[in-house]
């Protein structure tokens, strides 16, 4: 009963179009009252069964970072802050059970708790994100809408300039969205193809479920790498930010370019000009070539800076 409510309502109010408000929604608080009795009693017994306590809250955690990131690509959870966001579900699940403990409740009862914990985990989004993925709506702060596409396997080779008989194996797509669409064509033209995406991965053993900063890349492994709209928007996004991550994302970065075979290359889109240009003035290590791209039909995001200057496919080959 308790998961298929927070399934069905989620823990906050969806705005179509706009983004996710941190309050709880009328549905989810009507929902409670009307099953108060249910959840007294699962809320006891979970309460009493640490395993159990342990596992909702950690499958609340990851839901609820997964509708942030579908929310807003730009937020980003480190393992360490999923811990975190564990914790703030843990105590909310306590604090119902002693609510509910008490005896009669009302939708205010209900409302000023769930208020409480969306006030918790809006300053953990404002620590670990900062404050450019908000908006303020009625005083309330709202996840701001940014989108993000999944697109055709053929639509990327043909962007890339991939041609698949060129592809030097064993083949990485980084954030290859929960899809994977590029990963399974490639597997199902016989390339060894794996992928990494943050979003919760079921049942396809060459997915990385990982946040690509966590993750490890092996030195000299990967004959290819490919990330479109995905690594670089996202270096280009902490680069253009005053309380950016630019640092994480150069190390990475460079762990990336060190992760490839000799001869090996990684492609990706939109460049990365600030930090290609380090490349090709510090020895012949790698060599970048550049593809310019048409200009983008679209407006880009309030905030984000888009700027002709990284509309280009950047391929850098690692020389020795």
């Amino acid at each position: 009963m308790l998961l298929s409510i927070w399934n069905q309502h989620g823990l906050f109010t969806l705005i179509p179009d706009k983004g996710l408000l941190l309050a709880p929604s009328p549905e989810l608080i009507q929902s409670l009252i009307e099953e108060r009795e249910r959840m007294r009693s699962e809320l006891k017994a979970l309460c009493a069964d640490e395993e159990r306590l342990e596992d909702h809250a950690a499958d609340l955690a990851r839901s609820s970072a997964d509708s942030f990131i579908t929310t807003n690509q730009y937020i980003n959870f480190r393992q360490r802050d999923i811990r975190q966001l564990e914790r703030l579900m843990r105590s909310l699940l306590t604090q119902l059970a002693q609510l509910y403990e008490q005896g009669e409740i009302t939708p205010h009862d209900l409302e000023q708790l769930f208020n409480q914990h969306a006030l918790r985990v809006s300053r953990l989004l404002l620590e670990t994100n900062g404050v450019q993925v908000f908006q303020l709506v009625d005083h309330q702060l709202m996840l701001r809408r940014v989108p993000c596409a999944e697109y055709e396997a053929s639509f990327q080779l043909d962007l890339l300039r991939i041609k698949v008989d060129d592809l030097r194996e064993p083949v990485l797509d980084l954030g290859c969205g929960a899809q994977a669409m590029l990963v399974r064509a490639l597997r199902e033209q016989g390339i060894e193809a794996y992928g990494l995406e943050r979003l919760e991965q079921i049942d396809r053993p060459f997915i990385y479920a990982a946040n690509w900063l966590d993750f490890h890349f092996v030195p000299d492994k990967w004959g290819t790498i490919i990330s479109n709209m995905a690594f670089s928007n996202h270096f280009w996004h902490h680069h253009i930010r005053k309380d950016g991550d630019y640092a994480a994302y150069a190390q990475k970065y460079m762990e990336i370019l060190r992760s490839l075979q000799v001869g090996g290359c990684f492609i990706y889109a939109p460049g990365l000009p600030f930090i290609e240009g380090i490349l090709e003035e510090s020895g012949d290590s790698y060599t970048v070539i550049r593809r310019e791209l048409d200009p983008p039909l679209f407006e880009p995001e309030e905030g984000e800076g888009l700027h002709g200057s990284r509309w280009y496919v950047a391929r850098v080959r690692r020389n020795r």
